[in-house]
């Protein structure tokens, strides 16, 4: 029997060693050895993202497993690996493509753009690329006017410099401190790059050979997630891990030059959106594959309370961050609709509105109602009592008391990080899923007054739902109820969405101008005495 399943892994090996070659030998630029008919029948060659990456030394590495093996055993060597994570990866994923989708270039001067890539992409592969409609258009020309509008010309080293430093810090991996990859004409990634997420800090690349090699295989498997990020690989596991690292671009980091300026929005940069961590990986669509795959929707709950903590963090820092810098007083750290608003007498912002001295800006409202939701949820009462005495600091004088709200904000991170520590997945309460519906859909119609908050909110209550169905069967007419979360009956008596339900995945679905137009028609049309009665519904439902 030892025998026996001794060859058995022999004839395992052999059969991996000869999938891993197949796949080295379709990724690899110089390689001159025809291509699996697999590989060809898919179209995969005619790709232009895939050709744009292809000879990227990084994503070859990652390519020569996570590309295309069509291996059957792809199984039973790893349950949080299908070998195709690359593969979705450069097929969906928008962060494929980030840079590439803002490269600064006029509308009159794409064509030839597109005609220069499309030469090096046959150049590359003896063959003509079909590049896409979506490939270079409205947000690539929107980005040459914002440049033009802010005094900088990209076409100097100087202006382009300013462009990795403010813009591709996020669109392409730029990191400022390191001040090396994506300056001047040298060649640059066409977005977001395997090893911007899955690389540590530390800059130790010595998890890439232990982790693909098949002679340490076995030993690399038997590190624990601490071990292995000693030696270089960031452990994306974990969700707090994965808002952490998403949330630095998706609010920003002051440090790292994330940062998108109200002078940015005025030249054109389209509004920095709410975020929710369940809904952002599943709808970008998520590559990899998670413990959530296996442990089912109480994961879900558990990604949905670790991101709205995260966020809340995240937001809180880039305020502290703000304080000891230069934004410090930018008007995109405030609440947008504090000064973009209906000029009514009779506004229900007016009605609502916090006390305090007239014209002096409020909060970015968004990330608030999660947080308070978890950290009600978990019997915390503090969390909000530290959170009103922030807004109080903020409202002290215009813009802000700038070293008390540096002060108080660090103690409000301090207290995050601690909930953080104690909110893991093992640790969940009973029903928690149902108790943090619960404390939601009593989030105060003050707040909901912001189309923004609204939006989060939608997010996080139907993936909650979700999960509590799951759990409990008895939850028709929460689910119910939920269906109509976000929707209005127009005066036809056709059901409209009010509230974006969810976000453009896939390359082809351009975020602008088609979503953002949509979305700036939504957040005019919001109603938010309908969004609050419906959330109360949706919580009355949920009790005995």
């Amino acid at each position: 029997m030892h025998k026996v399943c001794f060859m058995m892994r022999v004839w395992h090996s052999r059969l991996t060693c000869l999938w891993l070659v197949l796949a080295t030998i379709c990724l690899c630029p110089n390689s001159t050895v025809g291509q699996s008919p697999k590989f060809v029948a898919e179209g995969l060659t005619q790709d232009a993202v895939f050709w744009a990456w292809k000879g990227n030394a990084e994503v070859q590495q990652c390519g020569f497993c996570h590309y295309e093996a069509g291996n059957e055993f792809a199984s039973r060597l790893s349950e949080l690996s299908r070998f195709i994570e690359l593969k979705l990866w450069l097929e969906k994923d928008k962060h494929a493509i980030a840079r590439q989708r803002i490269e600064p270039i006029p509308t009159e001067q794409q064509a030839g753009h597109l005609a220069d890539l499309r030469a090096k992409m046959a150049t590359a592969s003896q063959q003509a690329i079909s590049i896409p409609d979506y490939w270079l258009g409205p947000s690539n020309a929107l980005s040459a006017r914002i440049c033009q509008q802010l005094g900088k010309n990209v076409n100097t080293p100087d202006g382009y410099q300013w462009f990795c430093e403010s813009c591709l810090t996020c669109h392409g991996g730029y990191e400022v401190q390191k001040s090396v990859a994506n300056q001047g004409n040298k060649p640059k990634p066409p977005g977001i790059s395997c090893s911007y997420c899955h690389q540590e800090a530390n800059g130790n690349t010595q998890w890439i050979d232990l982790h693909a090699g098949l002679t340490t295989t076995d030993k690399w498997r038997a590190l624990t997630p601490q071990q292995k990020a000693t030696v270089g690989m960031r452990d994306l596991t974990p969700a707090r891990d994965q808002a952490e690292l998403c949330f630095q671009c998706h609010i920003g980091n002051i440090d790292k030059g994330m940062f998108v300026t109200h002078e940015m929005y005025a030249a054109g940069h389209p509004p920095l959106p709410a975020v929710e961590l369940r809904t952002l990986i599943e709808e970008m669509p998520r590559h990899w594959q998670t413990p959530q795959d296996l442990l089912g929707k109480a994961r879900d709950t558990h990604t949905i309370a670790v991101g709205a903590l995260v966020a809340e963090k995240q937001w809180i820092e880039l305020m502290v961050g703000a304080a000891a810098s230069k934004h410090w007083g930018d008007y995109a750290l405030y609440d947008c609709s504090a000064c973009h608003h209906e000029l009514r007498n009779d506004s229900r912002r007016q009605a609502l509105r916090s006390p305090g001295a007239p014209g002096r800006p409020r909060m970015i409202e968004w990330p608030h109602p999660g947080a308070i939701a978890v950290t009600d949820s978990l019997g915390n009462k503090s969390f909000k009592s530290s959170l009103d005495q922030l807004h109080a600091a903020i409202k002290k004088r215009p813009f802000g008391d700038r070293q008390a709200v540096a002060q108080i904000g660090q103690t409000l991170s301090n207290q995050i990080t601690e909930s953080l520590d104690h909110l893991t997945l093992d640790r969940l309460p009973a029903n928690y899923s149902q108790r943090l519906l619960s404390a939601l859909c009593d989030t105060s119609a003050e707040s909901l007054l912001d189309y923004q908050t609204a939006r989060c909110v939608n997010w996080t209550a139907r993936g909650l739902v979700q999960a509590v169905g799951e759990q409990d069967k008895e939850l028709s007419d929460a689910e119910k109820r939920l269906a109509m979360l976000g929707q209005i009956m127009g005066p036809d008596g056709n059901k409209r969405v009010a509230v974006t339900q969810s976000l453009p995945a896939t390359q082809s679905e351009i975020i602008y101008p088609d979503f953002v137009e949509r979305e700036l028609q939504r957040q005019q049309a919001y109603d938010s005495d309908a969004f609050t009665t419906q959330l109360r519904e949706i919580g009355q439902a949920l009790k005995p």
